[in-house]
């Protein structure tokens, strides 16, 4: 039994709880990534637009995030720090602090992404535009300031003020869509739906006011005791934060929350929805895309256009259709010109109003 406990990839003992470190951080990864593919490859195929850029910029970040905790754990991460030489403790403590400034400089990236999705369901709203423009820009900057001002004054009032200001950018986020859509004539169901796939975020803000605790606790010293195992539960919360920032900002791009959109007046539809055809990209799944009518300058009527999966029986069906309305058109139109012909030549019509006729 010995050495199987001493061939474990990681093990969690009184001084080295490892194990749950490179469980969260290995899960967090594999399933944002997961999902990640899911919304590229799958949910917005051909569709893609500055909120999926934006997302993959979050991601690349937190590749980074989840490489500084790697090599943490490869110094000795979690461990007892009497068990480790004094260059792994440093090592350790750097690596750690880098992935803090990565989380916020990631969970700035996930906002925009999400604000930016919002502007791209009310297409044409200006007011929308613009304020969707602002909360990009502020949340992206509240980033960049969390990272700056942890890496100079690491305490804890600039963690509650930061907990403060995150917790109100998510509140923000479900906000501006239930405003918006509101007074739009929807069918309130699907009005509540949408409202939800947006609010799936608001649990987020308890795990991050999680995270800041576990992190005051861990820069000024656990009253508990050793600060090796005890900082596992601050990156274990660390790790949850990230991932489900990045799976949340996914989920209002999801088929059944966007088919609500496609009625009302937006400017974001399915393309896998039967019959209905992408903004942007190929009509896929049935739809078909749009054609001008070819009119015919003698009766000044359309003919029909044949789609590409029309058979030959069909398309002829059609145009024996169209000819017969076209006939019938063009004879009550030969039908009035006749009349008006004869009232004038009987004096009941002057030029202008049979013009006018």
């Amino acid at each position: 039994m010995s050495s199987i406990a001493d061939n474990r990839f990681a093990r969690y003992t009184s001084t080295d709880h490892s194990a749950p470190v490179w469980i969260a951080t290995l899960l967090s990864l594999i399933f944002s990534f997961l999902i990640l593919t899911v919304r590229l490859a799958w949910v917005k195929w051909k569709r893609h637009g500055l909120d999926d850029l934006i997302l993959v910029m979050a991601h690349l970040i937190a590749v980074a995030h989840w490489g500084t905790l790697f090599s943490a754990l490869s110094s000795g991460l979690a461990k007892s720090p009497l068990r480790l030489p004094a260059s792994n403790r440093t090592s350790i403590s750097t690596l750690v602090f880098t992935s803090r400034l990565l989380l916020f400089l990631t969970l700035a990236l996930t906002k925009a992404s999400v604000f930016s999705f919002i502007r791209t369901l009310f297409t044409g709203n200006s007011t929308v535009s613009r304020l969707t423009h602002v909360a990009i820009a502020a949340v992206l900057t509240l980033g960049a300031a969390s990272a700056t001002a942890i890496s100079l004054a690491p305490s804890h009032e600039t963690l509650t003020t930061l907990m403060v200001l995150d917790v109100l950018s998510e509140i923000a986020l479900l906000a501006l869509p239930i405003a918006f859509l509101w007074p739009i004539q929807m069918p309130r169901p699907k009005k509540l739906l949408v409202v939800f796939a947006f609010g799936l975020r608001l649990p987020l803000t308890v795990v991050a006011a999680g995270a800041y605790i576990y992190f005051g606790r861990t820069w000024h010293g656990d009253p508990a005791g050793d600060a090796g195992p005890s900082i596992m539960a601050a990156v274990v919360v660390q790790n949850c934060v990230i991932g489900t920032a990045l799976i949340s900002a996914t989920i209002p791009c999801l088929r059944g929350f966007v088919g609500a959109f496609t009625t009302g007046g937006m400017g974001y539809t399915n393309a896998a929805e039967p019959g209905i055809s992408a903004g942007t990209g190929g009509g896929t799944g049935g739809s078909y895309q749009l054609q001008s009518l070819q009119r015919d300058r003698r009766k000044g009527s359309a003919a029909p256009v044949k789609r590409d999966d029309e058979s030959e029986d069909e398309a002829e069906a059609a145009t024996v259709g169209h000819m017969a309305a076209a006939a019938e058109t063009g004879s009550v139109a030969e039908s009035q010109r006749v009349m008006i012909r004869r009232r004038r030549e009987e004096g009941e019509l002057d030029g202008d109003e049979s013009d006018s006729v």
